[in-house]
């Protein structure tokens, strides 16, 4: 009889971790998924950018570069209130560490808009 219980205490312990690891996997693909849609439209407006340097077209772009940076820190809020730290799965901590670490979404939207309006700019310049 104890070590039934000890069995089922112990599968019992495996399936709430691996539960709880679950959440951690379905958020990545959730973002993975999310991300792609969002890189694609930038990519789009960015390729139309560069092909026709145009104000309308830099005004797209800029556009659908500040919605990409805005799901980004949307998806950061979440992304930080997971216990990522003791996941026992060093790959999906690693993609946890690497993106945890917020890029241009992490400045106020003024400063957001300033930097994409100067990296706009350049890239017209210096091709």
């Amino acid at each position: 009889m104890l070590i039934f219980l000890f069995v089922v205490v112990v599968f019992s312990g495996c399936f709430l971790a691996q539960s709880g690891f679950e959440k951690e996997i379905q958020f990545l693909k959730e973002l993975n998924e999310n991300q792609s849609q969002t890189a694609n439209l930038v990519t789009k407006a960015s390729w139309n950018y560069k092909s026709d340097l145009t104000e309308e077209n830099q005004k797209h772009y800029l556009e659908a570069l500040a919605k990409a940076e805005e799901v980004e820190l949307a998806y950061w809020n979440k992304l930080i209130k997971f216990n990522w730290n003791k996941l026992p799965d060093a790959n999906v901590k690693r993609q946890f560490d690497k993106l945890v670490v917020l890029g241009s979404a992490a400045l106020t939207p003024e400063k957001r808009k300033k930097y994409s309006l100067i990296i706009s700019r350049m890239s017209s310049i210096y091709g």
